[in-house]
């Protein structure tokens, strides 16, 4: 067997990637809405200039991030990346079907859960389709432990007010810098604690900092947030993101608690006015699995459920893990009784 040698991503290597990703597009990428032509647009921008805008550019917004390629005899044969801020995500694996099932995706895989390691991060998570099977038992049998599951539902746009229930009189305004302290309040309210010690908060998508805000740029991504209230009282934030080319906008998990529940289609309801007139043609919103009442209430509106995925954890710090345990725990039992 040739021997696999696993080296970083030079600019010299976008051909060849963007040749592996014609022939070998996992389909993961594909229900995130990303096209080989998205992609290829997507490495040549962070080539250009020889890496060094990109680099700069994250390592002032405190990303971390190495994309490996996998080279046998001097030819790119596949790649994986991670990236992150205080949590390491592993995703862009691509192995060319010609050097399938020769150890590559596993080499690839284990050297990024090595680079990980060494960065002193304390967890490495991934995300798989449910219906990916063999993907969820390699997985597994490198320790990873399933600590999420959600869903993606999806609906045409325009979205008619027939598609819903009538709609109570909320208010959407922009997010301001005031609101963060409710903000965090609330996203530990409707975000299991597991969840929230292995993934980023979603509090950076709310309150961008200005070096996010030019990657963002970069990126030809956009995202729209608001803050909702009724009665003049927060009910809870919504945010949506879509990319230059794409033709749907993606709902990211409502920050809203489940005795607000009730008001949730007027706040979607506007998020896809935003999209429609920037030009979209559908509307997706995650869904966590433990949120049945929000996933009933899409359904009854017409909404259906696109894909299901699985979100794993390999555990590098058997403290984190401890920590990720206990807080989940605590949130399942109920609260004393102070009577």
């Amino acid at each position: 067997m040739n021997k696999i040698q696993i080296r970083n991503f030079r600019y010299t290597d976008v051909e060849a990637l963007l040749d592996i990703a014609q022939v070998s597009f996992a389909d993961e990428m594909t229900a995130e809405g990303m096209t080989p032509e998205a992609f290829a647009q997507q490495v040549r921008r962070m080539a250009a200039g020889r890496m060094l805008p990109f680099t700069l550019l994250t390592a002032v917004r405190g990303v971390t991030w190495e994309l490996l390629v996998a080279e046998i005899e001097g030819v790119v044969v596949g790649c994986g990346m991670y990236s992150g801020r205080r949590h390491m995500y592993l995703s862009t694996l691509m192995v060319a079907p010609a050097y399938r099932r020769q150890g590559i995706g596993q080499a690839l895989l284990m050297r990024r859960i090595q680079r990980i390691a060494e960065r002193n991060y304390p967890a490495a998570t991934v995300k798989v389709l449910s219906t990916n099977q063999a993907s969820l038992g390699n997985l597994r049998k490198q320790d990873f432990e399933v600590c999420d599951r959600y869903s993606i539902y999806e609906h045409r746009l325009p979205l008619s007010v027939a598609d819903h229930a009538p709609l109570p009189a909320i208010v959407g305004r922009p997010v301001r810098a005031a609101d963060k302290p409710m903000f965090v309040v609330l996203e530990q309210q409707t975000t299991h604690p597991v969840v929230l010690h292995v993934s980023d908060s979603l509090i950076g998508s709310y309150f961008p900092s200005v070096w996010d805000r030019m990657f963002d740029h970069l990126a030809q991504d956009t995202t729209w947030s608001r803050s909702f209230e009724l009665n003049h009282e927060l009910k809870g934030f919504l945010a949506v993101t879509t990319s230059q080319g794409q033709s749907k906008g993606l709902i990211m998990r409502p920050v809203v608690p489940d005795e607000h529940v009730a008001v949730l289609p007027a706040m979607i309801h506007e998020a896809a006015g935003w999209l429609t007139r920037a030009g979209k043609t559908a509307v997706q919103i995650i869904v966590p699995d433990d949120r049945a009442q929000i996933a009933e209430s899409l359904e009854q509106s017409g909404w259906t459920k696109a894909f299901s995925w699985i979100q794993l954890v390999k555990w590098l710090d058997e403290r984190a893990r401890t920590s990720a345990m206990k807080g989940s725990v605590q949130a399942a039992l109920p609260a004393a009784d102070t009577s």
